[in-house]
């Protein structure tokens, strides 16, 4: 009985990620310009300007990233009716509220920084989904951590949340915490 309650929890908390990460994909349709940058018609520096989008003014995202010699990402995005390359340096994928990061395995993740993780106990923070994977620091009932937009399930079928905490890209157990 125990291991059923624990794989519907499981459950549970995977269904709410769902829904969660199909309602940051839809607002982040948008790329916009946290800086004034050029439009270009490749992603990378070489390729020849379109204009310049200005710093808080929007573009439509086409859902497409490349990564430049120099390391850096490219947004595809469609602008004043032509398609064109925008660099991260310079803008995000959604709204003030979002952004867009590149985890340590080049994933490519949306991240809704208005979205929380808050313990609902004392929790250890670690670096992998696991309770095995190092700790760094424990958080207590209440506390709020940044959340990372992705979830993981160890095998026993514990859920965890991926967050920031000073400086780390972490883990917190969804035994001891929830999604706000």
């Amino acid at each position: 009985m125990k291991k059923f309650l624990r794989m519907m929890a499981a459950l549970m908390v995977v269904a709410l990620c769902m829904s969660t990460f199909a309602t940051v994909a839809m607002a982040a349709s948008k790329v916009t310009a946290t800086g004034n940058c050029n439009v270009r018609t490749g992603p990378g520096l070489y390729y020849s300007s379109r204009g310049t989008l200005y710093k808080g003014q929007t573009a439509t995202y086409l859902d497409s990233r490349k990564r430049d010699d120099r390391g850096v990402y490219w947004l595809k995005i469609r602008w004043k009716g032509k398609t064109g390359w925008v660099s991260t340096k310079y803008a995000r994928v959604g709204g003030s509220a979002s952004v867009i990061y590149y985890d340590d395995d080049d994933e490519y993740v949306y991240y809704d920084t208005t979205r929380k993780v808050q313990a609902t106990a004392s929790v250890n923070v670690r670096l992998s989904p696991r309770t095995s994977g190092t700790k760094v620091g424990t958080i207590s009932k209440g506390t709020k951590l940044s959340y990372r937009g992705k979830m993981s399930t160890d095998s026993y079928g514990n859920a965890w949340f991926a967050v920031y905490y000073k400086g780390y890209k972490a883990w917190v157990s969804a035994r001891y915490s929830y999604l706000k």
